[in-house]
C-alpha cells in the first residue's frame, strides 16, 4: 500500500494492560493526554495521570461504561523512546508467522512443522 509503518511496538506481545508497554515501565513517556471514545460518540479525555497505572484504572473502568466498545488515542511516542524502549521488528514478525500459518493451511500442511521450517529458513538467511 506504500504507508510509511513503524515495525515497533510498546511491548512485543498483546498486552492486557497499558501501563505494562515499555516506554511506561520505565518511566520514559506518560500515556496522558489520552482520549477515549465509543461509538455512540460519547468522549472522555485524561489530560493529565500521575502514573500509568492510573491511567489504565481509569480508563478501564470508563471502558466498562461505556459498554466495553471502545477507541482509544495516546499521546504518540517520541523516535528516541520508539527506538530504546519498544521492541522492533514486532509487526514484521507478526506478518511472517501470519502468512507462514495461511500457507500451511492453504498447502494442507502441518501449521507447527511450516513454523519451524520457515524460521529456520529465516534464521539462516540473517
Amino acid at each position: 500500500m506504500d504507508i510509511p509503518v513503524v515495525d515497533a511496538d510498546p511491548i512485543g506481545r498483546a498486552f492486557p494492560k497499558i501501563d505494562m508497554a515499555l516506554p511506561y515501565v520505565y518511566g520514559a513517556a506518560t500515556p496522558s493526554p489520552g482520549v477515549l471514545s465509543d461509538p455512540r460518540g460519547i468522549v472522555q479525555l485524561i489530560a493529565s495521570v500521575d502514573s500509568a497505572r492510573r491511567f489504565e484504572d481509569m480508563v478501564r473502568s470508563t471502558s466498562v461504561e461505556l459498554g466495553l466498545y471502545t477507541a482509544l488515542s495516546l499521546v504518540p511516542f517520541s523516535l528516541e523512546v520508539l527506538q530504546k524502549y519498544c521492541c522492533h521488528r514486532s509487526l514484521s514478525t507478526a506478518w511472517f508467522l501470519g502468512r507462514a500459518v495461511y500457507t500451511a493451511r492453504q498447502n494442507k500442511s502441518d501449521v507447527v512443522q511450516t513454523l519451524v521450517s520457515h524460521c529456520s529458513e529465516a534464521s539462516n538467511q540473517a
